[in-house]
């Protein structure tokens, strides 16, 4: 890492911290559609001046913060609580902080590992095969969430949950994605990941 990027890796961090305590002071109206807007753009400030100097996992992690789905009061609360957790872990990540988790990134078994995995954050395990992908298998962490995966369009799969939406393209080359034994592919499903302690993610090329 360039001495640049380090800094901007801290000037991020920063202000990470600042949003955290912004969230406290407005905890009592987590529920509020205009208060999360607000934190989201902050992110999208964050990401449009930083981006390119986070790592791929943290910037990977925050993108999933720049968009809410689900605007009832119940669904706010749900993405706002997410944010809290999510930023916590980020700050522990960049400079400064403690390295909770690293991430490294292995092409697309990882992209889409990380997209069905929802976050970074260390709850539940999940197994990434990789069946001719030509790339390493791994493991990766995620929120213990019920989340919708829904890849009926050709070419992406978009997981949701939480009040939050992110979609990711499948490369042609990919021919078979299967989540704890259900394909995905083809398929709008759903999954509870705290319903066990570990999952399996298998990508077949």
């Amino acid at each position: 890492m360039n001495h640049r990027a380090k800094e901007n890796q801290k000037k991020a961090r920063k202000r990470i911290l600042a949003l955290l305590k912004k969230l406290k002071k407005v905890y009592d109206v987590y529920d509020d559609l205009d208060t999360a807007n607000e934190i989201i753009n902050e992110i999208r400030s964050i990401l449009n001046q930083y981006g390119t100097d986070l790592p791929p996992n943290v910037k990977q992690s925050l993108d999933t913060l720049t968009s809410i789905t689900d605007t009832t009061p119940e669904g706010i609360k749900n993405f706002m609580n997410l944010v809290e957790t999510t930023l916590k872990t980020t700050i522990q990540i960049l400079p400064n902080g403690i390295p909770l988790l690293a991430l490294v990134g292995i092409g697309v078994g990882a992209a889409l590992a990380i997209t069905v995995a929802v976050s970074i954050l260390s709850m539940v395990e999940i197994y990434v095969i990789n069946k001719g992908c030509q790339i390493s298998d791994t493991t990766i962490q995620a929120l213990p969430i019920q989340i919708n995966v829904d890849a009926t369009s050709s070419g992406t799969i978009t997981v949701s949950g939480m009040g939050f939406s992110h979609s990711i393209n499948v490369p042609s080359h990919i021919k078979k994605v299967e989540f704890d034994g259900t394909s995905l592919l083809g398929n709008n499903v759903q999954f509870d990941l705290g319903s066990q302690k570990r999952h399996e993610l298998i990508i077949t090329c």
